[in-house]
This record gives structure tokens, sequence and C-alpha cells, in this order.
């Protein structure tokens, strides 16, 4: 039955509750979507009736991340979400933290006199946002980073680019030492938002398999 949420009491939608953390709602017939505080609400949405945030919170079930050995089939690709827009404020911050005291990072006119116009993305902020955009569907579940071999940039990612990111088992094995557990080598690609290859590189984890945890 199509639904949607409509507060049990008679104040507006339009009136956010004066408590965040107990707000009583009951599913009502009604179709197409409206919007409750500037949010536009499915019809298809349900809630749990007097729950409290702290009682919902109680009842939620993890929703489990990350694969196991079963999973990485040589060969299986990963078109791994989100992405990542690339600021200038990024580049700056992780530049000076990390002491990479190179101007063309940095200094706008600099990079612009060695031409580059918009300026260029720290590599190792790249690599390194790539590979975190890899996490969750490769080694989320993992054990141990074992290395990335390979790592090549394909050419220069300016301020205010975004990538993505995707990823292709190379080789899956168990453990010699514990098989409960396995060395699986990726291939990930960091890919800007015109399509253009920008960086590639092989990682390795130690792995769980799923029997291992039974």
């Amino acid at each position: 039955m199509k639904s949607a949420l409509r507060r049990s009491t008679t104040a507006s939608l339009l009136t956010p509750p004066r408590r965040v953390d107990i707000i009583k709602w009951h599913a009502v017939p009604l179709s197409g979507t409206f919007r409750a505080w500037g949010r536009q609400v499915c019809p298809t949405e349900r809630t749990i009736v007097g729950l409290s945030a702290a009682e919902l919170r109680a009842r939620a079930v993890p929703w489990p991340k990350g694969n196991y050995y079963e999973d990485f089939t040589p060969g299986r690709e990963f078109d791994h979400h989100w992405g990542r827009t690339l600021t200038e404020s990024d580049n700056i911050l992780f530049s000076t933290l990390t002491s990479f005291y190179n101007p063309l990072y940095f200094n706008s006119a600099y990079a612009r006199v060695q031409g580059h116009e918009r300026g260029v993305i720290n590599p190792m902020l790249l690599f390194l946002t790539v590979f975190g955009l890899s996490v969750e569907d490769l080694s989320e579940a993992g054990v141990a980073f074992l290395g990335v071999d390979e790592l090549t940039f394909h050419g220069a990612v300016s301020p205010g680019d975004t990538v993505t990111a995707r990823s292709a088992v190379r080789s899956a094995r168990r453990s010699s030492k514990d098989p409960r557990q396995a060395i699986v080598t990726w291939q990930t690609e960091g890919i800007d938002q015109d399509g253009r290859l920008v960086i590639d590189f092989l990682r390795t984890n130690l792995v769980n398999s799923r029997e291992g945890l039974s």
C-alpha cells in the first residue's frame, strides 16, 4: 500500500517538531509525494510509531560492508560509488599538512608559469583519494594491507576535477599460512569527469574468507 508520512499531531508539516529526539508519526494512504521541512518524502516511506531516536538506533541492524575471498573471482569488476571533487583547499591543506612543499600544488601563479592554468592536484592526494574510494568494496572487511605496485599517473588533475574509481580482481588465492584467509590483488583505475584515465595501480590485501568467520 502506498503511504506517506504525516505527524500524529495537528501541527503543520512545515513546522519542525520541538523535540527532535522523539517524533511520532503514522502512515496514511497518499499518492504522489510531498515536502516535509524542505525534504521530499516518497510515498513508500515507513516509520515506526512512537520510538525515540535512541530506540531506533538500538533496533538498527548494521549493514555489512566489504567483500570476502569468495566474492573476488578473478576478472570481477567493481564500479565504486561516490566519486570525489578535489578542491583547491583540499590541495593546499593536504600539501602543507604533509610538508609537501612543492609550490606547484599551492601557488597558483607559479603553476600558471609552469603551464598549468588551473593549478595541479598533488599526485599523492589523487592517489589516496582513488584508493579511498575503493575501500568499501575491496578491503572494508579485509585483514591487512600488503602493498601497492605499478602506481602510474597518466595525467595532471586540476582543482575542481572530479574523480571516480573502478577496480578489477587480478588474482586471488588462499594464504599458505592460514587457509581461512586469502591474498587478493586488484587493479584500480581513477577516472576524471571527462572519462580520462588519470591514475592506476595494483593493490594487494590479505582478506578473510567467509568460512573462516564461522
